[in-house]
Formats: structure tokens, sequence, C-alpha cells
């Protein structure tokens, strides 16, 4: 479905953390090769991701501060990629090393089914604070749907994604006619 829009979604995170690497790695090839002008964000296997010279790769918070020097400092010299994590407080903005990251998905804002977490919910309150906080854009996720996706534009700068909202042609639709009747600087 979302590839009929490609005027409001210029890519997408591969997010299947279920799939061991070879499994991701044909899904990858897979994708690419059937929508090759689309880019991917790999999700978690961040080596695999320079080494496929993907659009992008997200690391986790928790996942990154287990990394080791010189896979930090590997990540850090990948500067023909986009490089995302995740913060789940302004605390965790605040301690981002700006130098690496280009995002930071933030959250969750509301309750989720999609992710179970012992991070608590954020709330849209949260989010306005931390885009004032921060110096990179923010993408904020967690129970994001077409109910309260529009009102996350209000606070300014954002990124915006959700799992389930793609996954349905009618809240995809939805969102993109607020997307094209309101022309937003990130996307």
């Amino acid at each position: 479905m979302w590839k009929k829009f490609p005027d409001c979604i210029s890519f997408f995170q591969l997010r299947a953390k279920s799939l061991s690497i070879l499994e991701y790695e044909k899904l990858y090839s897979d994708l690419k090769s059937e929508f090759s002008d689309v880019d991917i964000i790999v999700n978690d296997y961040w080596e695999f991701g320079l080494s496929a010279n993907a659009f992008g790769v997200h690391i986790g918070k928790e996942d990154y501060l287990s990394t080791s020097q010189e896979e930090r400092a590997c990540l850090r010299n990948a500067t023909s990629i986009w490089k995302g994590t995740s913060s789940h407080s302004i605390e965790d903005l605040q301690n981002l090393e700006l130098d690496i990251w280009d995002y930071s998905g933030f959250g969750p804002i509301f309750p989720t089914n999609t992710k179970q977490t012992s991070n608590p919910t954020l709330g849209a309150e949260s989010l306005q604070k931390a885009l004032v906080k921060t110096k990179i854009p923010l993408v904020p996720i967690g129970g994001i749907n077409s109910e309260n996706f529009t009102s996350l534009f209000q606070f300014g700068k954002i990124l915006p994604a959700s799992i389930s909202m793609m996954a349905e042609e009618k809240s995809l639709v939805k969102i993109v006619d607020f997307i094209r009747n309101h022309p937003h600087p990130v996307r």
C-alpha cells in the first residue's frame, strides 16, 4: 500500500526482530529487488545495514550501550547513511552522542501493543518538552494511530512513524491526506 504514496513515505524501517540474521538479510534483499527505489532503514542488524549500504540503520539504546568502542567508532565513521537510536526519556535524549545520531525514536508516547516494554508511556507533553531539549529530529513512537497522529504535528519538527497505522489502508489514506494538506518541513 505504501508504495502508492512516494510523496508522503520517503523511507521505511525494516523491523523484523523475530527473524534470524540470515532470514532478515533475505527479506531485505527481496524487498530491495522488488522495490529498488525504496529506501530502507535496517533495524538492529546494523553491521549488515552498513555492509548492504542501506539507507540507514537503527540501533536501540540498550543495544548501542552494549557495543564495543570499535563498533561505536565504526558507526561514527559511517557518514553516508542515516543513523538512529531510541530514547525513552528526556534524560536519554540529553545523554545521546549527538555526533553519531541523525534522529532518535522517542517514546512510547501512547500505550502500545506492538512492543512489550517496561518503559513508561510518556505522553504528548513529554514529546513537546523533548523537542525543546534536543537538536536532532525526533520520531515519536508507541501507540501512534490515525486518531492521535495529527495531534503530534502541533509540536513542530517530527518524523512521524507508526506500525499499525501503515498496515491498514483506511488509516494510511487518512494520514496521507493529512500530510498532503499540511506540508511539513521534515519527512
